[in-house]
């Protein structure tokens, strides 16, 4: 289908989306539109459709985000390109557009529109008019240094100053030089100077990603590495102030898409790999080992460079699977023998190698390692396997790699799937610790009964207080849990930060430790002490979160009976909690409940609150050591 019959059909599909099956149809047709001025059509088209319409009946179809835009050119069609690439993974935008040049009133104003809005991404796009607004018309060298060092520290003492005070996640790019700015300058010591000076401004910039936990810069050279992408239309930026191109502006949505994702938690986290013509060329129940295309020719280094690529994504937290219609024997022989192949066996945390269909060895990879399908990027070279899986599991990222296998690199990595916003200490370990949530699902087969199972696991678990060093791991499971998220709270560092910094709030972290090995941190509680009318303490539990590696094992149970008795030992008169229903945490509803809570209340945010009188407390988990302030001499509160 082409893309103007698309643009037709979503037209047509919008009116009627009380069917969930339009919503459905309108998210593969924007999956397939691969032409940005049918991006920005179809971006556009949408821009009448409210959140409410997206999740009529009570449907959890689409997560909602609000942005605020600022600028100092005209740059509402980034709008409609960001739009297109949200509504793609079922993201619903809104926006708030700053007016003409007014980025600096309104990031520095607290009373600004912007900061009213209270955006939880907040999009800064500058073009090289910032600096050269304030050049003489006769300006040299030294003018454009003087004025480079003067806009460099202006600026990053306006986005320092934002940042530090609002939990906005804030976007910003690096400043391209103006190939006319450049030409203008006719001899090529000069010339060099010039870059020199832009690149130390535009390293500036850079450092405000290192120095503020939510700040995210992105690079604008790299857009325009892309043939198809210009900085500019001179006319659009002569006549209508429009100082950056469309192509542009939708590289910039494109990459803008990727971040979101990491904050409102719908990361991928695993990428699932076909093996024949996708890691090696040929058919190896076919071909024999030796027979298939793996190093040793320019095809052959092309899948190895590939295996490369692959193996660095798994060494940032990435889980590897297999997904192949093969005789496992032969696959085998490849990881374990081939001189050339990157990937062994030990990469991979399950291999799903048979002939079942591909769509049912995704849902059993998924169990396996206990995440959601949607969490997961399938990459086949089928065009068959990979409609087949798209049909079936619409929710699956499917990459086909069609054509060269020199273009694979680029085919998996470009789309930013696995982006997140900082990489913990958990990340790096994360491929060992779901080769033991397999380990774990085979030992529990062992045993009839699942309590039998537990008690062998020798399970231990700490509740403590975060410091810097796991702080960035706590922020991450804000942003990536969405089960076990009882109120699904999105927070950025800053955000626990500030609350670890208030003697009114109790920010607790969990880990645990099994026969197979460390955990890490799995999980989180966020408290509130409070004074009641009556004068009394009363803790509130505003949120619990726990990693899916580690449910049904008693764990909650375990951090919830030690908050509890926390709670009496401060002389709290009640514990309350809270849970707000969201489209993935519908397991959990009843977690107060079935712990000795009853529900006291339900507020038009949909926020059910429960009570706990601190009478009778749950039974500890007896398979659980449990390390804490009430069972310890040490204060791990302290």
């Amino acid at each position: 289908m082409e893309n103007l019959q698309r643009l037709r059909e979503i037209r047509s599909l919008k009116k009627n989306l009380t069917d969930p099956a339009n919503a459905e149809a309108i998210v593969k047709h924007l999956r397939e539109i691969d032409e940005v001025a049918s991006m920005a059509k179809a971006g556009f088209s949408l821009q009448s459709v409210s959140l409410d319409q997206w999740n009529a009946n009570g449907r959890n179809f689409v997560k909602p985000i609000r942005i605020g835009i600022v600028s100092n050119f005209m740059c509402g069609e980034i709008e409609n390109y960001m739009r297109f690439n949200l509504m793609r993974e079922c993201i619903c935008p809104e926006f708030y557009l700053g007016d003409f040049d007014q980025y600096i009133f309104e990031l520095m104003n607290e009373n600004s529109e912007l900061q009213q809005f209270n955006p939880a991404l907040t999009v800064c796009l500058l073009d090289e008019h910032v600096v050269t607004d304030r050049l003489s018309d006769e300006w040299f060298l030294d003018e454009m240094e003087e004025k480079l060092t003067e806009v460099g520290t202006s600026l990053y003492e306006l986005f320092s100053r934002y940042a530090s005070r609002s939990s906005s996640v804030l976007v910003l790019n690096t400043i391209p030089l103006a190939a006319l700015t450049y030409q203008g300058i006719i001899d090529y010591r000069s010339k060099a100077r010039l870059s020199r000076a832009w690149r130390e401004f535009n390293n500036q910039l850079l450092n405000l990603s290192a120095a503020h936990k939510n700040i995210v810069v992105l690079d604008t050279e790299l857009f325009q590495q892309n043939s198809s992408v210009k900085l500019r239309d001179v006319r659009m930026a002569s006549y209508a102030k429009m100082y950056m191109d469309e192509t542009l502006l939708a590289e910039i949505a494109a990459e803008i898409r990727k971040v979101v994702q990491s904050v409102v938690g719908k990361t991928k986290k695993c990428l699932v790999l076909d093996c024949d013509n996708t890691l090696w060329g040929g058919v190896i129940g076919d071909d024999g080992l030796e027979g298939i295309v793996l190093g040793d020719s320019p095809e052959g280094e092309a899948y190895v460079a590939f295996h490369r690529s692959i193996k660095r994504l798994a060494k940032q937290g990435v889980i590897l699977a297999i997904n192949s219609k093969n005789d496992k024997v032969n696959t085998d022989k490849v990881f374990d023998s081939h001189p050339d192949s990157v990937l062994r066996q030990d990469d991979f945390v399950t291999q799903s190698v048979n002939w079942d269909p591909k769509h049912e060895n995704l849902k059993t990879i998924a169990a396996q390692i206990n995440i959601g399908t949607d969490h997961l990027v399938f990459v086949d070279d089928s065009e068959f396997e990979c409609n087949l899986v798209k049909g079936m599991l619409p929710e699956v990222h499917v990459i086909n790699l069609a054509g060269e296998a020199s273009e694979f690199v680029e085919a998996v990595l470009a789309g930013g799937w696995f982006n997140t916003l900082e990489l913990t200490s958990e990340d790096f370990q994360r491929a060992s610790q779901y080769k033991s949530q397999v380990a774990r699902e085979d030992f529990r087969a062992t045993y009839d009964s699942y309590e039998d199972y537990l008690r062998e696991l020798e399970i231990s678990v700490e509740l403590f207080v975060p410091d810097e060093i796991a702080l960035p791991r706590i922020a991450q499971l804000t942003q990536r849990t969405n089960q076990f998220n009882l109120t699904t709270w999105r927070l950025s560092e800053p955000e626990v930060q500030a609350m670890m910094a208030d003697h009114n709030w109790l920010v607790l972290g969990i880990r645990a430790a099994d026969r197979f090995g460390d955990n890490g941190i799995v999980g989180a509680m966020f408290i509130q002490r409070s004074q009641q009318s009556d004068g009394s303490l009363a803790f509130i539990v505003k949120n619990v979160l726990l990693s899916c590696r580690v449910f049904s094992r008693g764990i909650e149970t375990s951090a919830l009976r030690e908050v509890l008795l926390l709670a009496r030992e401060e002389g709290a008169s009640k514990v309350y909690g809270e849970y707000i229903p969201s489209a993935k945490n519908g397991k959990f509803e009843h977690f107060f409940e079935t712990h000795g809570f009853e529900a006291v209340d339900k507020n038009s945010n949909d926020t059910t609150t429960y009570v706990h009188p601190l009478r009778d407390l749950p039974v500890a988990v007896s398979w659980i050591a449990i390390k804490s302030h009430t069972t310890e001499t040490e204060n791990v509160y302290a």
